[in-house]
């Protein structure tokens, strides 16, 4: 008999950013916060997005690749921003980004 694993609640998606950030008590907010946040909005259900300057940190970490979505314009953001999908690396492949 096999094992049904069950989702409980919704499903995440996450939007993922580097920079400054702000915190004051239990509150997060500045630039970086606001990119991340507009980054998740584009993200479908089980979903991670991140920023080019995400992806440029992890770009050589192992068990990761990266499928670019291009640029897109981001709410509130004066630039396009180019916005990067993370998919798990397949064994035995090296650490490829697909176009």
């Amino acid at each position: 008999m096999r094992s049904r694993r069950r989702r409980r609640g919704p499903p995440l998606h996450l939007g993922l950013h580097a920079g400054d950030v702000i915190r004051e008590d239990n509150d997060v907010y500045g630039g970086a916060v606001n990119i991340a946040s507009r980054i998740s909005g584009l993200s479908a259900a089980g979903e991670v997005l991140v920023s080019d300057i995400v992806r440029g940190l992890a770009r050589t970490s192992s068990g990761v690749r990266f499928k670019d979505r291009g640029e897109q314009s981001l709410k509130g953001i004066g630039e396009p921003a180019r916005v990067w999908a993370v998919r798990a690396q397949e064994q035995g492949t090296g650490n490829k980004e697909q176009g």
